[in-house]
């Protein structure tokens, strides 16, 4: 299982708490967390508060399930190992 986050940080209606919330969980969790995030200067503000947690964060929908895939493969291949 992956934890996948999407924001999208127009201006300041998701609280910057969310940082915290993620930080928590990130600690908490084996899990790994991806979190995605597109919009102006608030969101590179929130996505680089969010990555110095060391959660990553990813700006195309693409990119963010391009990542969830290579997560998901890397947890076969280690389940043979």
């Amino acid at each position: 299982m992956i934890i996948m986050n999407w924001f999208v940080f127009q201006d300041t209606p998701l609280d910057e708490g969310i940082v915290e919330v993620l930080e928590e969980i990130n600690q908490k969790s084996p899990k790994p967390i991806l979190c995605g995030a597109t919009g102006g200067p608030y969101t590179k503000k929130m996505s680089r508060a969010i990555e110095e947690i060391g959660v990553p964060v990813l700006n195309t929908a693409h990119t963010w399930i391009a990542a969830a895939n290579a997560l998901v493969k890397w947890g076969e291949i280690q389940k043979t190992l």
